[in-house]
């Protein structure tokens, strides 16, 4: 039985750029790469926020290179080395959800910043102690798969796109702390569905540089 992660039958863009091509990646969980069932590796450069599965918490293998991630039993999930934001950033997750049970939590670090898929109009976050809800114009349905990108500018202007368009925006200045990918504060709010990609940055991406990420992705899982 294969235990690694494998592309399946994900599309993987023939073209010459990378994620890793744009400066400040923080994290990335690329698709293929890594065992589910014992820690996701991080590719970035450096290789410092490889996500590890806590025993009896493990992940399994989903389709297309994907993590399965349940909410059931306490929840699934990886915890990495700490990522603090004072302000810009750029998290972008390719996902599928399964349901809306459990609220679906894809970044946490405690119960004061978290990130979270509310329901299928809303992502809910916490950032600082702050909570800020982003009410999109498309929905987040169950059994969709999509590119999700959270970007932040040195204002505390964020910005929400779903597959490369603009969703919605709204406005947090307080610093982001995450540490953990699937699950807020070790046991809430679980996420009940698959992951396919992840990338952190450290900066706010927009135009072209955006663009070339946003196209990459796209064309990756074929949305």
């Amino acid at each position: 039985m294969k235990l690694g992660i494998g592309l399946g039958n994900a599309k993987v863009s023939s073209g010459v750029f990378s994620p890793s091509d744009s400066s400040n990646l923080e994290l990335w969980y690329k698709n293929g790469v890594g065992n589910a069932t014992t820690g996701w590796t991080d590719s970035a450069s450096g290789a410092t926020h490889t996500g590890l599965a806590p025993s009896g918490h493990e992940a399994r293998n989903a389709d297309a290179g994907g993590v399965q991630l349940s909410s059931s039993s306490g929840g699934d999930y990886f915890d990495f080395t700490e990522l603090s934001f004072e302000d810009e950033f750029t998290m972008m997750w390719v996902v599928l959800l399964d349901a809306y049970t459990s609220q679906n939590t894809i970044f946490s670090a405690n119960l004061n910043n978290w990130i979270e898929h509310q329901n299928e109009n809303q992502i809910r976050m916490k950032l600082g102690g702050t909570v800020s809800i982003m009410s999109a114009e498309e929905s987040f349905s169950i059994n969709e798969r999509f590119l999700i990108t959270l970007t932040r500018d040195s204002e505390g202007n964020m910005n929400l796109y779903k597959n490369g368009s603009s969703v919605a925006n709204a406005t947090n200045t307080l610093a982001l702390v995450i540490d953990t990918l699937g699950i807020r504060n070790d046991n809430d709010r679980a996420f009940d569905g698959r992951v396919y990609e992840v990338l952190v940055y450290s900066t706010e991406k927009t135009g072209a540089d955006l663009g070339n990420i946003h196209s990459h992705l796209l064309t990756k899982f074929s949305l």
